[in-house]
């Protein structure tokens, strides 16, 4: 065998065939180690690459909290802006009240007429005035209210203010605000009632409640019969 090789002091492979393969399986392995720094390389390599995804996320979410931010905030100025609108609306409305409430009415045995549907009814100041906060007390202010219209009679019958409802519910109303006396007619009473929200009477409205609360319990309190 040593003589195929080269003889007993050849150059080649002295060890025969035992020589042969370990020195070729140490050669290959040589070459198929590579070298741990570059492996460690590659490793920092791959996990840099791996963290930009993450901070491409974290970027991305932070631009849509930040979009959301300012649609929160302009919502609340919006939500701010209208709470001022309404306060200043609230604001007017006080004052106007506060201004209905310092005028002054005409004196209590001014005469005032009254066209009702047709009908003229001639009273007082002082009768209309007794539910201050009613629309027939509007009549007697300094300056009378926009909500009634008047129109001037033929000549000999003066000025009247027209209200354009039904005279004959009228009559007991103007009855009631004179006397405090209610009517016993039960029907009659009902479209007193529904007339009473019309001309904002809410003395009225309390003493016909007083009257069916007394009529369902049996008492005999209320407002008197006429």
């Amino acid at each position: 065998r040593a003589q195929r090789f080269g003889g007993p002091g050849g150059f080649f492979f002295p060890l025969g065939w035992r020589g042969f393969f370990f020195f070729f399986f140490f050669f290959f392995f040589l070459l198929g180690t590579p070298p741990r720094p570059r492996r460690r390389a590659q490793r920092t390599t791959a996990g840099t690459m791996a963290a930009q995804p993450d901070i491409g996320r974290l970027w991305e979410r932070l631009d849509a909290e930040e979009k959301q931010l300012l649609l929160e905030k302009r919502r609340l100025q919006e939500i701010w802006l209208k709470i001022t609108d309404m306060h200043k609306e609230n604001e007017e409305a006080r004052d106007a009240l506060e201004k209905e409430a310092n005028m002054t009415f005409v004196a209590g045995d001014t005469r005032i007429m009254l066209n009702v549907g047709g009908q003229l009814f001639e009273t007082t100041a002082e009768t209309l005035c007794q539910d201050k906060y009613s629309l027939l007390a509007a009549l007697c202010l300094r300056r009378p209210a926009p909500p009634v219209r008047h129109r001037e009679l033929p000549e000999g019958r003066g000025r009247a203010f027209f209200i354009d409802r039904d005279w004959w519910v009228f009559n007991p109303i103007l009855h009631f605000l004179r006397t405090g006396v209610l009517p016993s007619d039960v029907q009659l009473l009902e479209e007193m009632y529904a007339e009473a929200s019309f001309y904002r009477l809410h003395s009225l409205r309390v003493a016909i409640e007083n009257r069916a609360k007394d009529a369902a319990g049996g008492g005999g309190g209320g407002a008197a019969a006429a």
